[in-house]
């Protein structure tokens, strides 16, 4: 069972009874607030008044029958106000108020809120991909199948609602699925699913995308969609006309493409990069014609 460490206060701990070594005080939750309640601390020898060192061990039992384990930190003589580090089993340390996703071409956005965190050091983003989703789906780690793809700062502790946000660029075609895995400061963890999967279509036309970034110096990306699977030529040009660089020729496959670009031999100044593309089996609604596309862009160096 996943167990989660708190702080509580015992507010100028008042004694409300005394029977057989048992102490009653009323201690209020120190994180959240609202968490305050009245509870019994059972310790396990009694000696010395109202007294107790700073290792003293109590079994700890709230007013509606949850357990708990802790060590007190009051070092005074005298029972009147300190602190109590408590382990608890049953409270989440993070409580997620929703997580979903949206899809912009093949860029997948993932967004996720919590209501409360309490020791959230962040999350690692997962992705499953494609026939493996269903058969691979609920293994763990250690488990091939789930790859991490990226990760988020948590906020530690609060009882505000915080939003969080992460964007799965450049995806191909096909069927993803994703799963957020919160972890603790102390390293234990906890898996959030998304509920659905998630499909990323081909693209309904040819296009050819600014580079970017542009001016560059000396990389830049070159993005295209291609519709259906496609004899493409990608060159690119000076300002005579003339061909620098040939950076594709051959079928590529239809989806979303990037290619990347590197400057490093060009002298500064405009070129020009041209795509022409025809689709092999031309899909519903795909024209058998050549597409050609061409853009300019600038290496500043």
């Amino acid at each position: 069972m996943r167990r989660s460490k708190f702080i509580w206060k015992m507010e100028f701990a008042k004694v409300l009874g005394m029977k057989s070594g048992i102490l009653v005080f009323i201690i209020s939750f120190l994180v959240i607030p609202y968490y305050a309640q009245t509870s019994r601390i059972n310790r396990s020898s009694f000696s010395g008044g109202f007294g107790f060192s700073s290792s003293a061990s109590f079994d700890v039992t709230s007013s509606s029958g949850q357990s708990f384990v802790g060590i007190s930190s009051n070092s005074s003589s005298q029972i009147r106000s300190g602190f109590l580090s408590i382990l608890r089993d049953d409270i989440t340390p993070v409580e997620l108020a929703g997580f979903t996703s949206s899809v912009n071409e093949n860029n997948v956005i993932l967004k996720w809120q919590t209501a409360t965190e309490i020791n959230n050091s962040g999350f690692d983003i997962e992705r499953l991909q494609n026939s493996k989703i269903e058969s691979l789906k609920d293994l763990t780690d250690g488990k091939a199948g789930w790859v991490k793809i990226g990760s988020v700062e948590g906020k530690g502790t609060t009882s505000e609602i915080q939003n969080y946000s992460f964007i799965d660029k450049s995806l191909g075609v096909g069927i993803y699925s994703y799963r957020i895995k919160q972890i603790d400061f102390d390293g234990s963890y906890k898996y959030f699913s998304l509920t659905e999967d998630i499909e990323i279509s081909a693209p309904v036309e040819f296009e050819l995308s600014q580079n970017y970034p542009n001016p560059f110096n000396p990389a830049t990306k070159i993005n295209f969609n291609l519709p259906a699977n496609s004899k493409v030529v990608l060159k690119i040009y000076n300002m005579l006309g003339e061909e620098v660089v040939t950076l594709i020729n051959g079928d590529i496959e239809s989806g979303y493409h990037t290619i990347d670009f590197n400057a490093t031999e060009l002298n500064s100044g405009v070129y020009f990069y041209s795509l022409r593309a025809k689709a092999v089996a031309p899909a519903n609604g795909t024209s058998s014609t050549d597409f050609v596309s061409t853009k300019k862009m600038l290496v500043i160096k």
